[in-house]
Parts: C-alpha cells; sequence; structure tokens
C-alpha cells in the first residue's frame, strides 16, 4: 500500500493534488473583477445615447402636461430656459445634458420659447430640436396635443 502513495501519513496514504485550492480561484476571480472594471471604465458611451434620453424624457413631460391640462382644467406650460427647459405650473426645471441644446419652432417655422397644452385637448403646434455633438432629434407636438419622437421633418 505504501508503493501506492506518495507518502504515509497518520490517516494513511495522501492523494495527488488535483484542481486549484480556494485561494488560488479568489485570486484569478480578483484579477478578472479587476481589469472588467477598467474595461468598462475606458469605454466611452455614444453621445446619441444621451440625446435619446433626453429625447424620450422630453417626450414623457410634454405627455404629462397634457395629462395635466385635461385633468386640472388649466392651461400648462413647456417654457425653453437657458440650459434646458422648464415645466409650469408645477415649476419643475430640466437641465439638459452637457453638449446638448434645444430650440423650438411654430408650425410656421417661427422661433418659440413655449409649447401649451389646453384643457380642450388642443395644443401649441410645434418642434422641439434637440441638437448634441454627432446630431439631432425632433420632438413634434400637434395642434391635437399628439406627441412624437422623430420621423418626418413636418408638424403633425
Amino acid at each position: 500500500m505504501l508503493g501506492s502513495c506518495r507518502r504515509a501519513s497518520f490517516t494513511g496514504c495522501k492523494r495527488p493534488s488535483h484542481g486549484f485550492t480556494l485561494l488560488e480561484l479568489l485570486v484569478v476571480l480578483a484579477i478578472i473583477g479587476l481589469m472588467t472594471t477598467i474595461a468598462a471604465l475606458s469605454i466611452q458611451r455614444d453621445p446619441r445615447d444621451n440625446l435619446r434620453e433626453t429625447a424620450t424624457l422630453l417626450r414623457s413631460d410634454l405627455l404629462r402636461l397634457r395629462s395635466e391640462a385635461w385633468r386640472v382644467n388649466h392651461v400648462t406650460t413647456l417654457e425653453l430656459v437657458a440650459g434646458g427647459y422648464s415645466l409650469h405650473p408645477d415649476e419643475i426645471r430640466r437641465t439638459l445634458g452637457r453638449g446638448l441644446s434645444i430650440s423650438l419652432t411654430d408650425h410656421a417655422g417661427q422661433k418659440r420659447d413655449r409649447i401649451r397644452f389646453f384643457p380642450d385637448g388642443r395644443a401649441s403646434p410645434a418642434r422641439l430640436s434637440l441638437h448634441g455633438p454627432k446630431g439631432q432629434i425632433h420632438v413634434y407636438v400637434g395642434w391635437n396635443s399628439r406627441v412624437r419622437v422623430g420621423g418626418k421633418n413636418e408638424m403633425p
């Protein structure tokens, strides 16, 4: 029996080591985690993602104003302010991300500074244009309060 063992012990033969110890596995996992963290920090986000996220938030805010106008039977307004926009009557101010700007034109192409939603379901038709470093996205508001993102360069 001693011939088949590497060395004898009080409990019998010790088997040869096969596999990895827990400590070795933990070290490898720590190294993989560190490399993943470094890789994630070095990857830059696409600036268009920020533009799309802002357009989605803007659309959500416009739909909220439309619902609020119907609910409280009062005119609600989105007003452009320096670096972003403001929602009235709630006095909520949204600041645009770095490198983004916003402009507003009416159905005749005239620059405006606000959109109004009326309790009867109408709205002042407009095109909000979000401009970023790598493009732009339009958010349209129709006279019937329909709000949509993107699409053709025409008023709904």
